[in-house]
């Protein structure tokens, strides 16, 4: 579950001359031109796009042959009227617990800054256990983003930023400098990945997963930031798992055979209980 959601990554095609092998805790690579290094992260040019990678996100021996190259900023870009959309750069800076820095930019000028945390990583393990007869060991948290710190203000509507996990583009939406409404995560091809709905930093409606061939792999509910249901579905389509939540703990789960008859009903039993 977690590695559909977080651990999709995608080797570059086109890389330039000298280019230099960043390897991701996954166990994939990452090739290009370091342009930009800093104490906590590197910009490698891929050819194509310049990605954003922190040293925490970095393979043990490769962060640490890495680390040892000299600090050095890239040159600054020109404005172009293209680059008159509002953009973002997000730097995980700690894992467990989850907290993210997220830079909004207009053209090259950084407007606002964000730092977030979330029980995030404990939900997906949750999240993962409730597809199993270990839901009863989870403990619910919320997939919310807490707003720890904020400068400046993001302007209303689509926020831009390219992933260093997929090498794809995700299209945020701010409203009131909070996530509100669809957030839509792309392949490299411009094929989609995933989409939700927030509001005020919270999952609010459908959560999408989408397979290779566009059709769905996964599908949950929120309703502020509690989950209302999740569905995991078969290649032809028919639901395989179905979970019902109370409170956003797992209560009821359902396991069926490809043709769609009911195989198994489980009620989870509630924590306190074990």
């Amino acid at each position: 579950m977690k590695e559909v959601a977080f651990s999709l990554v995608f080797l570059l095609i086109s890389v330039p001359v000298f280019a230099e092998q960043v390897v991701l805790k996954s166990g994939k690579v990452l090739e290009g031109e370091i342009v930009e290094k800093t104490d906590t992260y590197l910009k490698v040019d891929s050819g194509k796009k310049v990605w954003k990678i922190p040293f925490n996100m970095m393979e043990k021996k490769n962060r640490k042959v890495l680390k040892k190259l000299t600090n050095k900023m890239a040159p600054p870009k020109e404005l172009d009227s293209k680059d008159h959309a509002v953009t973002a750069s997000s730097e995980i800076i700690s894992q467990s617990p989850y907290m993210l820095v997220r830079k909004f930019y207009l053209g090259n000028k950084e407007i606002a800054s964000h730092t977030y945390f979330s029980d995030i990583d404990i939900f997906l393990d949750d999240l993962e256990k409730s597809f199993s007869k270990k839901a009863g060991e989870s403990s619910y948290r919320s997939p919310c983003l807490e707003m720890r710190s904020s400068t400046g203000n993001v302007p209303d509507g689509e926020v831009i930023e390219y992933s260093y996990v997929t090498g794809g583009k995700v299209v945020y939406t701010y409203k009131n400098n909070l996530l509100n409404g669809p957030t839509k995560n792309y392949s490299p091809k411009e094929t989609l990945i995933s989409e939700y709905f927030s509001k005020d930093n919270c999952p609010h409606g459908k959560s999408v997963f989408y397979n290779d061939d566009e059709s769905i792999d996964m599908e949950s509910l929120f309703e502020k930031g509690a989950m209302v249901w999740s569905k995991m579905y078969h290649s032809n389509g028919e639901v395989a798992k179905e979970m019902l939540y109370e409170e956003g703990n797992p209560r009821t789960m359902k396991t069926y055979a490809r043709e769609g008859e009911l195989i198994e009903e489980y009620n989870v039993p509630i924590k306190d209980d074990l």
